[in-house]
């Protein structure tokens, strides 16, 4: 099996814990905390609460990483399947379909001529009807 995955999320995992625990020794307690909200899914970064995430990431992470922000602003981003909007009062969250961005058509669903059961491709429309459900904050 290819363990290059699993490889980098320990790496990665290593250097923030790494970043964390200085921070600590240097008695920065509060940037800490802040940070202590940010999330990563692989190679996927989500902080919300820490503007100046951007000027860390060299420090954290190792320079031959490239980090590409998703959003050109602090109220909308796309995480995963996620598009989250902070709106007042409020935070929406819906689906972000990657391929929607892309410059062809994408076909994510089975056609019933193809050689695939049918009820597999009714069990695969089914599950993203749940997933949107679960997904969307507003309908």
């Amino acid at each position: 099996g290819n363990s290059s995955s699993p490889i980098a999320d320990l790496t990665l995992a290593k250097r923030e814990f790494n970043f964390m625990l200085n921070l600590l020794k240097s008695k920065k307690f509060s940037l800490a905390k802040i940070l202590s909200k940010t999330r990563r899914y692989v190679d996927d970064l989500i902080t919300t609460n820490y503007l100046n995430f951007e000027a860390l990431i060299k420090q954290i992470y190792h320079p031959s990483l490239e980090m590409e922000r998703s959003g050109n602003d602090n109220k909308n981003v796309n995480y995963l399947d996620l598009n989250i909007s902070i709106q007042p009062g409020k935070v929406i969250a819906s689906v972000y379909n990657k391929t929607d961005d892309f410059n062809f058509s994408v076909v994510s669903l089975t056609f019933p001529q193809s050689n695939i059961p049918l009820e597999v491709g009714h069990n695969v429309f089914y599950s993203q009807i749940l997933r949107y459900a679960n997904i969307c904050t507003e309908f």
